[in-house]
């Protein structure tokens, strides 16, 4: 009938190799500082409505790390600010993002697939590294694979592939360089980086095409270090 674990007041805490599954509201929620590892959390929150709907939720300052994440009506993962999220898969989001992370903070090497709002949601001044965005948006744009809603993030070596959109950037002076795209969207913005008009003082790597069609193998072209690359083929 409520949380599956509520800590939500509870600072310093560390909760590890747990099973959160079903609960009416969100399943985990920690306090500031906290670390959360190994968890496997799914199916929470279907029964009520934000903010207490998400499947982790930690306090600003939290770290957590080599999770599972799926189904749940908030966000799979949610953390505040300061946190860092690294090693983790969260998908299927039944009516938000697969991971959001609040100013500040560190995504990293996670799995984040088929949710239906954005893959990954951050705000100002993040790292987003590494990771993989496949099909996310499933209830249509403007939900894209990483969505970048404030300033100066950076957003580097992803592999952006059949979401809504590619890259959406809603803030400036973010450094988007050395992602790979490949069949987001339906228009011609899509694919890559779909900037939202409200800024264009954004600084991205030069996104060079590779076509695979006819077997050529997509030979490079650009030696550009900072590149983005955009991948297409019939």
């Amino acid at each position: 009938g409520g949380l599956g674990i509520n800590a939500n007041t509870a600072p310093e805490i560390t909760i590890s190799e747990v099973k959160v599954v079903q609960n009416t509201m969100g399943g985990i929620y920690a306090g500031d500082n906290a670390h959360i590892a190994n968890c496997s959390v799914y199916g929470n929150g279907l029964g009520t409505a934000a903010p207490w709907d998400d499947g982790i939720n930690a306090g600003p300052y939290s770290t957590i790390s080599d999770c599972k994440a799926r189904g749940n009506r908030g966000a799979n993962i949610h953390g505040q600010a300061h946190s860092r999220i690294v090693g983790c898969t969260a998908t299927a989001s039944a009516n938000a993002n697969g991971i959001f992370a609040e100013d500040f903070s560190t995504i990293r090497d996670c799995d984040v697939a088929v949710n239906k709002s954005c893959g990954i949601r951050v705000g100002s001044s993040c790292r987003v590294i590494e990771n993989t965005c496949s099909q996310n948006g499933t209830n249509g744009p403007p939900n894209p694979g990483i969505l970048v809603e404030g300033n100066n993030s950076i957003v580097q070596g992803n592999l952006i592939c059949g979401n809504s959109r590619g890259i959406f950037t809603s803030g400036s002076g973010n450094l988007i360089i050395n992602n790979a795209a490949s069949k987001n969207g339906a228009g011609p913005n899509d694919d890559y980086v779909y900037n939202t008009g409200m800024s264009t003082n954004n600084f991205m790597g030069r996104a060079t095409t590779l076509d695979t069609a006819g077997g050529q193998g997509g030979a490079f072209s650009n030696n550009n270090p900072w590149a983005n690359f955009s991948f297409t083929s019939q």
